[in-house]
C-alpha cells in the first residue's frame, strides 16, 4: 500500500474518484483510526483558513467504531468565468439557494450552510453572486 500524499483529503464513503480510494483502503485492511490531542487540531485550524474541529461519526468508514475528534473542511465551490454578466451570477446564486435541498441527492452529499456559502476559501466571490449573498442577508458588513 502507498503512504498517503496528502493530494486529496476527501475522508468519506462516497465512491466518486477523488473520494472512493478511502472506501476501498478502508474494506481492504483493518484501519486503527487515532484520536490527535486537541493542542494539535487546534495548531492544524488555526493554521489553514479553511479547517474547523469537527467530530467524525462512527461508522463514517469501516474501522471507525466511535466518534472522535478531527479536522474538517468544506468548501466545494461553483465557479462561473469571470466575464460572465452578472445577472447569471446572480441567477446561479439563487438556483442554488433556491434548490439546495437537491445536492443530498448527488452521488457524494452535499450540504448548503448560508452562513457560509459565500466563504470561497480564497477563490475570488463573483460580483453577481455577491450581490444575491448580501441581497438575501448571507453576507454582514
Amino acid at each position: 500500500m502507498e503512504a498517503y500524499t496528502g493530494r486529496n483529503s476527501l475522508g468519506s464513503r462516497a465512491m466518486n474518484p477523488e473520494s472512493s480510494y478511502w472506501t476501498t483502503i478502508s474494506q481492504k485492511y483493518n484501519l486503527d483510526f487515532l484520536e490527535l490531542p486537541d493542542e494539535l487540531l487546534n495548531t492544524i485550524v488555526s493554521n489553514n483558513v479553511d479547517a474547523e474541529l469537527i467530530e467524525a461519526q462512527q461508522c463514517l468508514l469501516n474501522g471507525l467504531d466511535r466518534k472522535i475528534k478531527t479536522v474538517g473542511r468544506s468548501g466545494e465551490s461553483f465557479f462561473i468565468r469571470e466575464d460572465a454578466p452578472e445577472q447569471a451570477a446572480y441567477d446561479l446564486a439563487k438556483a442554488i439557494d433556491e434548490n439546495h435541498g437537491a445536492l443530498k441527492w448527488f452521488i457524494r452529499i452535499y450540504t448548503y450552510d448560508p452562513n457560509t456559502v459565500w466563504k470561497n476559501f480564497g477563490v475570488p466571490l463573483h460580483p453577481g453572486a455577491e450581490k444575491y449573498y448580501r441581497e438575501s442577508g448571507y453576507i454582514k458588513d
